[in-house]
């Protein structure tokens, strides 16, 4: 079998030519993926945008070739930059997908760190990252839809929070203005105090619900964006390459 295929034992490979460069010598291989493995990328991959903010320092624990690996030590350094860097053979991929393959996903972006780059910091190009962490890009996914639809429930809520405060103003005004007609003036209090229960209710949905914004975009704040997923993480270098690409490898995430 096939070390890909051993790699990738859930995928099967179409019938596909791609070239792998290993220490100079190129090598036919199949390369092409099935969709369904890369099927939930679709959903929430968008134009290619440079990352704004966030953080790699997700996933810690890692599988490579079956070698348990952890991540903590350079995560730690990360924050300071202080003294020698651990792992330097874990590089900082950043950047937009824009393709896949039977690896996992082809970002263009920034490279940084590496035994391949040490004298060049943000090397900007197309890389393939292999075992992508499709978990973390489902993770995104939710948490984006659920900012999306709290949103707009909120902005509902204001919607009807205005109009009902309006409305009571409204008939609070008609009733000092018809005292005299009581019978009236008794149906326009009867609104009135409903109306000022659905401002009140309005009121405090919308304060539960600016605790769950105020949640949801705290889990996204380690992304570089909130509209559109980006990579931003560690991996590993396997000075491979595959059409002219260089692979690196994220590793699968361990719980």
């Amino acid at each position: 079998m096939h070390w890909l295929s051993r790699a990738h034992p859930a995928v099967r490979l179409p019938r596909k030519v791609d070239f792998l460069l290993v220490r100079g010598k190129f090598f036919v291989m199949r390369a092409s993926v099935s969709l369904k493995v890369f099927g939930t990328i679709a959903a929430v991959l968008f134009a290619a945008a440079a990352p704004l903010a966030g953080s790699p320092l997700r996933n810690s624990k890692r599988l490579v070739n079956e070698q348990a690996v952890d991540l903590h030590p350079l995560f730690q350094w990360w924050n300071k930059h202080d003294g020698p860097r651990p792992l330097a053979a874990w590089v900082h991929v950043s950047g937009s997908i824009v393709g896949t393959n039977a690896f996992g996903w082809i970002v263009e972006g920034q490279l940084e760190g590496g035994t391949a780059h040490e004298s060049a910091s943000n090397t900007p190009g197309k890389v393939v990252l292999q075992n992508p962490p499709l978990s973390d890009l489902a993770e995104f996914g939710k948490l984006s839809t659920q900012l999306k639809t709290l949103s707009a429930e909120r902005t509902q809520l204001a919607k009807a929070e205005t109009q009902a405060g309006n409305r009571a103003q409204a008939d609070a005004k008609a009733r000092n203005a018809n005292h005299r007609n009581r019978g009236y003036s008794r149906a326009l209090a009867a609104d009135e105090r409903q109306l000022k229960l659905t401002e009140a209710q309005a009121k405090d949905r919308i304060k539960h619900i600016d605790q769950q914004i105020s949640d949801v975009k705290k889990k996204l704040s380690v992304y570089p964006s909130n509209d559109h997923y980006a990579v931003d993480c560690f991996a590993l270098e396997t000075k491979l390459e595959l059409s002219r690409m260089p692979i690196y490898d994220h590793g699968r995430t361990l719980k």
